[in-house]
């Protein structure tokens, strides 16, 4: 069975136009040195567990994730922020092998630290937070 995070992936290169604009350049928790924009990068940063007295002990059922764009241009960065925004906000359905009640997406607040790109490559970002939940 697939992860969240392997979900999460293949739920966004499911979209045509957002495979369209990144090709298979998707990454999570490590973007390759070899990275050329445009490209997504998303890693966990946090989780919620709601807590119902017959769940199992330990299992988040919120995981939270921290979603950045990086393109050439801060016009593209943006252009593809929303494109991933308007995919995932508010969506309920089949997520992989398993169904989710709701994705909520939200612009980052403005103390976020991008970490997608560790160098000065030129690479333009922008960024949002999702919590799925499960």
């Amino acid at each position: 069975m697939a992860t969240t995070e392997e979900n999460f992936r293949t739920f966004l290169l499911a979209d045509t136009a957002i495979a369209a604009v990144v090709g298979q350049r998707v990454n999570y928790n490590h973007v390759p040195q070899s990275k050329e924009p445009p490209f997504i990068f998303y890693q966990q940063s946090g989780a919620n567990d709601d807590a119902c007295l017959d769940d199992p002990a330990g299992v988040p059922n919120r995981p939270q994730y921290s979603i950045e764009c990086w393109a050439d241009l801060p016009e593209n960065a943006i252009a593809l922020k929303n494109l991933v925004q308007a995919k995932i906000n508010k969506y309920r359905g089949t997520f992989g092998g398993t169904t989710v009640q709701a994705i909520f997406a939200a612009d980052v607040n403005d103390d976020y630290v991008m970490r997608g790109d560790g160098g000065d490559g030129g690479f333009h970002g922008a960024a949002l937070l999702a919590e799925v939940v499960l």
